[in-house]
């Protein structure tokens, strides 16, 4: 399912940060955070099932992309994995807007999804199949995703906003445990305020939280990532790879803009 907080240009020191968990079966095989063998510009988790990434970025150029999916059931298949649309994009030889302008196109052959790309440290769009088919240029703010449209103030996007947002108005240096902690918090919605997305009330309960563990339907949120780029040009990536009891397996790369 998945979850994104992005905030462009609203610390002092660091123009681009993004907290990301992504929620997924803890049966489908998945790499963790590593450089990729078959294209060592690349970096991030990959999905060994389809061959696409949730979270990826290019050192070279330094675009980054990041994907989610829409929740509405029933749900309609895609002819390709959404995880093609982060590895396309970092990759193409078009630029940013050509490609995806060129993927609204072709928008039907995907399952509902919610791409984030651009450019590091502030230069993003946002495109969806399902909310709106037009790209949209994303200025200084601050973001949510999850599987409804852009900012959509479902509980878990709304709390996780308010955090992120609490610690940048302090101006502090990076703290990238505190930050991977606030990705923790699994306390379920009120009732009231849960969508209603067609997968029944208990369903909306157990995937409010921003952290998500649900041991009979082997789900859960697989991992934690942050990235940060600060003023200088360099990058980091951290992530924690979460197994099914919630003991997990640190990495950390740093990149640098050129």
């Amino acid at each position: 399912m998945c979850l994104a907080l992005f905030a462009l240009n609203q610390h002092p020191a660091y123009p681009f940060i993004l907290l990301h968990n992504r929620d997924e079966r803890f049966d489908r095989d998945s790499a963790a955070l590593q450089t990729w063998h078959d294209n060592p510009a690349l970096v991030g988790g990959r999905d060994l099932e389809s061959g696409g990434s949730w979270l990826a970025l290019n050192q070279i150029n330094a675009r980054l992309a990041f994907v989610t999916n829409v929740r509405h059931f029933p749900t309609q298949a895609g002819e390709r994995s959404r995880g093609w649309l982060v590895t396309d994009t970092l990759t193409t030889q078009q630029t940013i807007p050509d490609y995806l302008n060129h993927i609204v196109q072709q928008q039907d052959t995907y399952a509902g999804f919610n791409l984030i790309a651009g450019t590091l440290p502030n230069q993003f769009y946002y495109l969806s199949n399902r909310q709106t088919p037009n790209l949209e240029p994303l200025a200084d703010g601050l973001y949510g995703l999850s599987n409804a449209a852009l900012d959509t103030p479902w509980p878990k996007v709304e709390h996780g906003k308010t955090a992120l947002k609490a610690w940048l108005a302090k101006g502090e240096s990076l703290n990238p445990d505190w930050l991977l902690d606030l990705l923790l918090h699994s306390e379920m919605a009120n009732d009231q305020d849960l969508p209603d997305t067609g997968i029944g009330l208990e369903g909306e309960r157990w995937l409010s939280p921003l952290f998500i563990r649900n041991t009979r339907h082997n789900y859960g949120t697989r991992c934690s990532s942050l990235i940060a780029v600060n003023k200088q040009g360099q990058g980091y990536f951290y992530e924690r790879s979460y197994l099914s009891d919630k003991r997990y397996v640190s990495q950390r790369l740093s990149f640098y803009l050129v």
